[in-house]
């Protein structure tokens, strides 16, 4: 399993947090993908995938782009059983991050 993220991006960030709190961080392949489009990740993504788009998850032939299709595929895939809710608390938390940080950007974007 290989997953193309950003590090600035909050939707790879729900992802990378999810393997940490599950620890399974080892079990998937980290390619940290940037603004520079000529890196080799950022290439292997698009010419695989057929769109930059982060993150993405690629396994068994298949390149899934959603974050909570991406975490329900790991989730699967590794048999991952929860013992505590804080995963999902951290997905809501995550989700209403991402919300806030778009209703910050459509402000600011009425507001020039």
């Amino acid at each position: 399993m290989k997953l193309y993220y950003k590090k600035d991006c909050p939707f790879s960030l729900k992802v990378i947090s999810y393997l940490h709190e599950t620890n399974t961080s080892t079990s998937v392949q980290l390619l940290e993908c940037d603004d520079n489009l000529q890196t080799p990740h950022n290439q292997e993504l698009e010419s695989g995938g057929g769109k930059l788009q982060y993150p993405c998850l690629y396994i068994e032939g298949d390149w899934i782009y959603e974050s909570e299709d991406i975490i329900n595929k790991i989730k699967n895939k590794l048999s991952i059983q929860l013992s505590s809710p804080i995963t999902d608390y951290t997905s809501c938390v995550f989700d209403k991050f991402i919300l806030m940080k778009q209703k910050l950007k459509s402000l600011e974007s009425s507001l020039n």
